[in-house]
């Protein structure tokens, strides 16, 4: 662990009820994006055990977002990290983050319609709008639907062109030619 791990860890877990939530959750936001899931882990119960009963819906989203990121890290359950980011869609139906998250969770568990629905979801979402295009269109063309990726591709490549973007929309082009 990272000297500044360390000391945001130690900050952390020394938690006391009447100080604000922000500081351990912000810690362990840190030490979760640094690899030290164990210590975020950690800090994240502690958070349960100290504030549950009095986070504002914001806060408790936040939290759930932690514990599915750290969960999806540790190669926990997948029902438990779904369950979790479908708690945080019930609070927020317009959080991107967690529909992306969704969106992932089910490719990787061979549903393709139910990560669609979700990247759909996320699509509607301006600051989302790109990457869920780009998730959507890897999904049908891992489902071999072609035809159906390239108008999601060209219009992500539209609203932000990247090189490696374009080179997929060529490859996925010449896929379905070949069709």
């Amino acid at each position: 662990m990272t000297d500044l791990a360390s000391r945001a860890y130690r900050r952390a877990i020394d938690v006391d009820a009447n100080q604000p939530l922000a500081r351990p959750l912000r810690s362990a936001e840190i030490l979760a994006s640094r690899g030290v899931l164990t210590e975020a882990r950690q800090i994240t119960t502690r958070i349960r055990e100290v504030w549950d009963k009095r986070m504002d819906d914001a806060d408790r989203r936040k939290v759930l977002k932690l514990e599915a990121r750290l969960s999806m890290a540790d190669g926990g359950s997948s029902a438990e990290t779904a369950g979790v980011l479908e708690e945080v869609v019930k609070l927020d139906p317009l959080d991107g983050e967690a529909l992306m998250l969704l969106g992932q969770h089910y490719s990787r568990q061979n549903e393709p319609d139910r990560a669609i629905f979700y990247y759909e979801r996320a699509e509607s979402i301006d600051a989302f709008e790109v990457n869920a295009k780009i998730r959507h269109a890897q999904v049908l063309v891992g489902m071999r639907r072609y035809a159906e990726a390239i108008p999601l591709l060209r219009r992500a490549q539209e609203l932000k062109p990247r090189e490696d973007v374009q080179k997929y929309v060529e490859q996925v082009e010449r896929l379905a030619r070949s069709r």
